[in-house]
């Protein structure tokens, strides 16, 4: 059975978020033949994660040491068991919203989603091999697409190797059709999920 999880950070919501429009769109694609597998959504909008400070890292390390899994590496144990990761994520302020961030710094533990080798290579423990990254943005990403960038790295640092990414952008400058390029958008994400 394929364990599929989905990270959605659209804090504006699923019925104005046009990166959820785009993400729901590409997740019913994907899932439409695969009965068997099971969805998993992390709704960061209602999850209230909080960054870490000197008391949950310390929390945390002992959780790590004494080979629990607590409260602070729950989320970690549960994200590198997954199959598959669909990231949802408008383009904010150049990357993606804060909360998407704080939930790649509870999932980011040694031991659990990574770890070091005795020369001190790292060496990813997450189960995923691919992953896709879908954005929105108001405006043009170009050479500006340090979310996706950064997600890419912190995959790989997990073993997740194949990332993907989808977008529709442009969708604020005054001259596009906005339902034209999500539609276009909505066309490479079919291709795309009969790939991934």
């Amino acid at each position: 059975m394929e364990n599929v999880v989905v990270v959605n950070a659209c804090l504006r919501g699923k019925n104005i978020s046009r990166t959820y429009d785009l993400g729901n769109f590409f997740l019913k694609k994907y899932m439409r033949e695969k009965k068997e597998a099971e969805l998993k959504e992390y709704l960061l909008s209602d999850m209230n994660l909080k960054p870490f400070d000197k008391e949950m890292v310390e929390q945390r390390d002992k959780e790590v040491s004494e080979g629990n899994i607590g409260a602070l590496t729950k989320l970690a144990d549960e994200f590198s068991k997954a199959d598959t990761v669909i990231i949802l994520a408008p383009y904010w302020d150049m990357s993606f919203p804060a909360a998407l961030k704080v939930f790649f710094e509870h999932i980011s533990v040694c031991g659990i989603t990574f770890k070091y080798e005795k020369d001190g290579t790292p060496k990813g423990l997450c189960k995923a091999k691919k992953a896709v990254y879908i954005t929105t943005s108001g405006g043009y990403i170009g050479d500006y697409n340090y979310g996706y960038d950064y997600t890419k790295g912190l995959f790989n640092f997990f073993g997740i190797n194949d990332v993907y990414f989808l977008s529709a952008e442009g969708l604020d400058i005054i001259g596009n059709n906005t339902d034209e390029i999500l539609l276009n958008a909505k066309k490479e994400a079919e291709i795309l999920s009969e790939k991934f």
